[in-house]
């Protein structure tokens, strides 16, 4: 979860992620594109890379959230991940119970309603155009 630190100021604030290998001090691997994080905003952001992100199984990694503008920013799960694998860090301490979500793969984009309405449309319009040909 992400929230706005502080409500109702007009900030709002410009997020992104490092992905960091081997501590939560390591080099950058990659960042995600930023999130632009509207004033009171509370919720659950998506973080995404541009390109795919090589990594090994059984090596540790660290998302590293990083405040590019604007206001400061509260992060945390709810309810938590229930993720064993994993352990957030907090302020560079560790917050076992604050365990942030992630998930791997390509993301394929879906349609919006309105596309999958016209979609349904034209198919129906189709359909009665050639039944009522014949």
């Amino acid at each position: 979860m992400l929230a706005d630190g502080t409500f109702g100021n007009a900030l709002g604030a410009t997020i992104h992620l490092n992905l960091r290998a081997g501590s939560i001090t390591g080099p950058v691997l990659a960042s995600t594109d930023p999130f632009v994080m509207p004033d009171s905003f509370n919720g659950f952001p998506n973080f995404f890379f541009s390109n795919p992100v090589p990594v090994t199984p059984g090596m540790f990694y660290c998302f590293d959230a990083v405040v590019d503008s604007g206001d400061v920013a509260w992060l945390g799960t709810f309810p938590p991940s229930g993720y064993s694998g994993g352990t957030g860090f907090f302020h560079g301490q560790p917050a076992p119970f604050n365990d942030l979500w992630f998930r791997e793969g390509v993301l394929a984009p879906e349609p919006s309603t309105a596309w999958l309405i016209l979609l349904g449309a034209g198919c129906i319009a189709w359909y009665r155009g050639r039944k009522w040909a014949t």
